[in-house]
């Protein structure tokens, strides 16, 4: 039976996470390079992960305002899984560029962040919006990461003067 084609596959995801593929094909190449195997394209596949990063922080910055909200922060939609989300270098990304971050994930727990870089305390928890409304109160560019329910009809919240950047 032949395949339908699908204009899905011809439009990528953002950048993959979560806290084990990464992991394991780092592991991967170290093995074959241990044994003498030049593994380019598995090799290729963590770079090319942080380069969609860079190019999602490109495209935040092309937009030319510092007051961003990023929503969504988990790896995965509709749970609070964030470690090794491709989201948090996102956000780093952003801080580290001098944008005025706030961030705001309903699944997310943010209290999981005290003491970590990236907030006036050493926190990204500092920089979490406490409602969508927060966040999208102090935006003039909304970034869409994780696709939670949360926030479906994104798009009727906004304002005519912000702009909305669809990473996830």
């Amino acid at each position: 039976m032949p395949v339908e084609p699908s204009h899905r596959r011809l439009r990528p995801g953002f950048a993959f996470g979560g806290p084990c593929l990464a992991k394991d094909i780092a592991a991967l190449v170290h093995r074959a390079g241990a044994l003498g195997l030049d593994l380019p394209l598995t090799a290729s596949i963590l770079p090319a992960n942080r380069h969609q990063v860079a190019r999602a922080i490109e495209r935040v910055r092309a937009v030319g305002r510092r007051r961003v909200s990023l929503l969504g922060l988990a790896f995965k939609p509709e749970t609070g899984e964030h470690a090794g989300s491709p989201f948090l270098a996102l956000a780093q990304g952003l801080i580290d560029g001098g944008f005025d971050l706030r961030v705001f994930d309903p699944h997310v727990d943010f209290a999981d962040f005290a003491g970590a870089p990236g907030g006036d305390d050493g926190s990204l928890a500092a920089r979490a919006a406490r409602s969508l409304e927060e966040a999208l109160a102090h935006g003039e560019t909304i970034v869409l990461g994780t696709r939670h329910g949360a926030f479906a009809g994104l798009g009727a919240m906004l304002k005519p003067s912000q702009v909305l950047v669809e990473i996830g």
